[in-house]
């Protein structure tokens, strides 16, 4: 990564910048995963629509949202959810990088940034993410970086049945200290 990144935590207004990268990124990342029509139509107003409503509900003490930014640019981001799931620990509810912008280093800041945030919050969380079974680049980089693949889910999505599968680090805060060296 040649230009430095800077990590900050998101702010209400960045909804549309959250809404651009994870639209482009699932353009990118989930082509002949999801409908082509829901990616080449629907996408962009739809993500709209959900990072508008969650930035405007989010509650600071129980979502970590951290943007990547570099030059005035938005380049990537991360949510961590304390509660979404009690028995898994905190929920990586989402990690994208821009197109154009992978294999950089900033996954694995992120990846860092939402461990050790969750884990400054709850000693001994465990954190947890449920990833679009199919999804190999984003499985391999999880599996680099220490993840333990689980079950496999099937949800209902407005854009039809998708399937996840479960990765897990027993520990945040270790994943965190891995991540600083």
């Amino acid at each position: 990564m040649s230009t430095a990144v800077a990590i900050r935590a998101a702010r209400i207004d960045d909804w549309p910048m959250l809404a651009a990268i994870h639209a482009a990124s699932w353009r990118s990342a989930y082509r002949g995963l999801l409908p082509d029509e829901f990616l080449d139509r629907e996408v962009d107003g739809e993500r709209a629509a959900h990072w508008r409503s969650r930035m405007h509900a989010a509650d600071a003490t129980e979502l970590g949202i951290f943007l990547a930014e570099a030059e005035g640019r938005a380049l990537g981001f991360a949510l961590v959810d304390l509660d979404a799931s009690p028995a898994r620990g905190a929920l990586l509810d989402n990690l994208h990088v821009a197109p154009g912008f992978t294999g950089r280093g900033i996954g694995r800041v992120l990846l860092g940034r939402a461990a050790r945030w969750a884990s400054d919050r709850r000693a001994d969380i465990a954190l947890h993410l449920e990833l679009l079974d199919g999804n190999d680049a984003a499985a391999r980089f999880y599996l680099r970086h220490g993840a333990r693949p689980g079950a496999r889910i099937l949800k209902r999505r407005p854009e039809g049945p998708v399937a996840f599968i479960l990765y897990s680090w027993p520990d945040a805060a270790a994943l965190a200290a891995a991540l600083r060296q």
